[in-house]
């Protein structure tokens, strides 16, 4: 999950002032996030056409939430992303200590995606805290909080195969660039695979190397490069790989396997 943040000032006074006062009254009350979501992913399967995914105001304060979902550009505005998607509500006010379903319903063409994979979306929940009383002479900021799922519509024909789990399936490759060796990782299956923490060496417990990708998703039957920057140097085939994956569920599942 994506944690954002964006501020706004109010106040009449220079644009130098306002911002150096901002940003004393920011370091000094430390800004923490109210809402709370129930799942670090949502899947709307193809027969049920829709999910829920609870939503709690955790803080002292009501909230308004706004909700939308996008296709993978994270600056791009509400209003001008065309998605097969409806959420209900949109819009809406979360008191303190209350929750609310947000119900994701598919509203597309199922021959308009692939059928025989996984789609990948974002579901947005963007927190808007009440605006702060202002005050003659001072400077307020606002810091509102945007928390960014992956949403993911699986068409029902996807089957698992056999008795191997999905994260065992991977395959991992060390490829020699002239810069910096390149890990390679390739995902035989129809389902997205997030690597959350990867380790190369010869003892899980002493690692050559180890990373957490930024950019750690497997797609379907494609083929993910991580680069291993010069620390890779010592990296050799015969060595192991140890990875952690994210679930369906949000259990983090472990695996190790030696590169061939």
């Amino acid at each position: 999950m994506e944690r954002g943040w964006w501020s706004r000032r109010s106040g009449n006074q220079g644009a130098l002032r306002a911002m150096l006062l901002a940003m004393m009254v920011w370091l000094s009350c430390p800004a923490e996030a109210a809402i709370y979501l129930g799942a670090t992913r949502v899947i709307v399967d193809s027969r049920e056409k829709q999910a829920t995914l609870r939503a709690t105001n955790d803080g002292a304060t009501p909230v308004l939430l706004q909700v939308w979902v996008d296709t993978g550009d994270r600056e791009a505005m509400p209003g001008n992303i065309a998605v097969p998607f409806t959420v209900t509500q949109p819009i809406l006010r979360l008191d303190s200590k209350r929750s609310q379903l947000l119900r994701i319903i598919f509203t597309g063409d199922p021959s308009q995606l692939p059928g025989d994979r996984e789609s990948i979306f974002w579901l947005n929940v963007l927190e808007i805290p009440p605006k702060p009383r202002s005050e003659a002479g001072h400077n307020r900021m606002q810091v509102v909080f945007r928390s960014r799922i992956k949403l993911f519509y699986r068409p029902a024909t996807l089957r698992e195969n056999g008795d191997i789990p999905r994260h065992q399936q991977l395959r991992f490759k060390l490829i020699d660039q002239n810069t910096a060796p390149v890990l390679q990782i390739s995902n035989p299956t129809p389902f997205h695979q997030t690597l959350l923490e990867l380790a190369v060496g010869r003892d899980r417990h002493r690692p050559l190397l180890s990373a957490a990708p930024d950019e750690g998703m497997a797609a379907p039957y494609q083929q993910l490069l991580i680069p291993m920057g010069q620390a890779g140097g010592g990296v050799t085939r015969g060595m192991r790989v140890f990875y952690t994956v994210i679930d369906d569920f949000g259990n983090l599942l472990t695996g190790e396997q030696t590169l061939p």
